[in-house]
């Protein structure tokens, strides 16, 4: 059926001066019939999806950054970060938090833009790639840029929250805009009094269930049962109760396995409102997605050029040549 065709949803069949069926309504038709078993005068039933509701306990988490240059930069700020928030350099009177100073600097907002990779880099004792390689990060710490830790997630409460670590298992979320990706780091905090509270329940039917003579055995308690008390910085339940609106500065929505910008979720009302539809919008997407790259690309072919012919001229002159990097090394974006 031709995408463009619309729904014939207006008026039913016995209406006067309905038009006549044209070749992709019969085909649709058809097609419905034999869907429904071969009979083609079932009526059409609308399709609702599934509410799609986000998995705000990100636990399980997987790394989005996979390897390439990308990845091992990212993991070097996250490195870096730790040690200068809660690490060995955070300790030392000597040392020069040097990546904070760049997140409070004025107009940085707490980003790491792109266009600084080189420079963190050469910083931080790592190899610098290709500048079309690296992507913006965004560093969430409300306790570090306000002074305000971020409430619990249970007792909607930061008197007893506190930094628990920096995770391991991955180093930050990718987050998709509209014609690029950028990641948003952060850390666990917990909150002690929901922790303790746990272990006194989880104490207490303990000591009663052995006072009836039950055994007792481990059970693994399901994500909805078990209570949380350690949380990521960035949750939804957490910032939506940050005071004066400091909760909004967040620039993303995030799902257990997935992030988008804030600027696309505030176009998909109004697009959708206008008749567009999700796959039309994900197509979308992906085309602005597409084309962004491929500028890059283009623009690095020629800076090639320009770099290939410069050293022809150095070479004619007996000037030091240029050495160039390959264009787009596997894994780099």
């Amino acid at each position: 059926m031709d995408p463009e065709t619309p729904e014939d949803d207006e008026m039913d069949d016995g209406d006067a001066g309905a038009p006549e069926e044209d070749d992709d309504s019969r085909w649709e038709e058809g097609v419905l019939g034999a869907a429904n078993g071969g009979n083609a005068n079932v009526p059409r039933r609308e399709h609702r999806p599934a509410d799609v509701e986000a998995e705000l306990d990100d636990d399980e988490q997987l790394d989005d950054a996979e390897g390439g240059v990308m990845a091992t930069y990212l993991q070097a700020v996250f490195e870096r970060l730790h040690s200068e928030v809660s690490g060995d350099t955070s300790r030392s009177a000597l040392e020069h938090k040097w990546l904070l100073e760049l997140l409070k600097a004025p107009g940085a907002d707490w980003w790491l833009r792109a266009g600084l990779a080189e420079a963190i880099c050469e910083r931080l004792g790592i190899e610098f790639g290709e500048p079309s390689y690296y992507r913006d990060i965004y560093v969430w710490l409300p306790d570090v840029r306000w002074g305000e830790l971020p409430p619990c997630v249970e007792c909607h409460s930061a008197a007893e929250v506190g930094p628990h670590a920096f995770r391991e298992n991955h180093f930050g979320r990718r987050i998709c805009g509209l014609n690029t990706h950028y990641f948003a780091m952060s850390r666990r905090y917990c909150c002690s009094g929901c922790k303790q509270n746990a272990m006194e329940v989880k104490q207490a039917a303990k000591e009663r269930a052995e006072a009836a003579g039950l055994s007792i055995k481990e059970m693994q308690e399901s994500a909805d049962a078990k209570p949380q008390y350690t949380f990521m910085g960035y949750d939804a339940r957490s910032r939506a109760r940050l005071p004066h609106g400091y909760g909004d500065e967040f620039p993303a929505f995030l799902t257990h396995r997935g992030g988008v910008d804030l600027l696309v979720i505030d176009l998909m009302r109004p697009l959708f409102n206008k008749g567009l539809r999700p796959e039309a919008c994900s197509a979308t997407l992906l085309e602005l997605h597409t084309k962004a790259y491929t500028k890059a690309y283009l623009k690095r072919e020629n800076l090639l050029e320009l770099e290939k012919k410069k050293n022809e001229t150095a070479q004619r002159l007996g000037c030091a040549v240029k050495k160039t990097a390959a264009m787009y090394m596997p894994n780099g974006l």
